[in-house]
């Protein structure tokens, strides 16, 4: 099949941007193999979208959850960058493999860029698929902790919630908090 030129196809000042609450139908069938994420390597097509994490307290960085669906009818993934042509920018790779694939996590306000991709060497893996965008307030930052008495609370990789665990003494030392 002959390609045609596709605004998604490569990152520029014509792709597409997908906002949060969106779903679009797109496929791969008319990209190239431009890009390659670091959870799963290849030869397949590729198209992108950027978003943007928008400042909304001028006075702070501002962090927000977001959730990323794919559900392909290919053997597909996903990966998002800050900069879409330096693979070194990657803040997420979702494996995938086909069906419905999800990244949940938690960004600083800026522009990514998702980059649909099929997976593996075969060269024809490209095909339909539908791709979802949706924000929330996280309730912390993966990684932060927090003491309270004997217990010591972890915040949850996606920003959700918090883990807590009985660790008596864990809470004793004042750089703890």
């Amino acid at each position: 099949a002959a390609r045609c030129d596709v605004p998604n196809d490569v990152c520029g000042e014509d792709t597409p941007q997908i906002d949060p609450g969106q779903e679009v139908v797109d496929t791969t069938e008319f990209g190239t193999n431009d890009y390659a994420g670091t959870c799963n390597v290849g030869n397949a097509n590729d198209t992108t979208y950027s978003f943007v994490l928008a400042d909304v307290n001028p006075d702070e960085e501002d962090i927000f959850g977001v959730v990323i669906e794919l559900n392909s009818e290919f053997s597909g993934h996903f990966y998002v960058r800050s900069d879409c042509d330096d693979r070194a920018s990657e803040v997420a790779c979702a494996p995938g493999g086909g069906g419905l694939t999800r990244w949940t996590g938690v960004l600083p306000e800026g522009t990514y860029y998702i980059v649909v991709d099929g997976v593996g060497f075969n060269g024809g893996n490209e095909g339909a698929y539908t791709l979802s965008l949706d924000t929330y307030v996280p309730e912390c930052v993966g990684g932060d902790t927090r003491c309270d008495g004997s217990i010591l609370r972890t915040c949850v990789d996606d920003g959700s919630g918090w883990r807590s665990f009985e660790c008596p003494g864990a809470c004793d030392s004042p750089a703890d908090g």
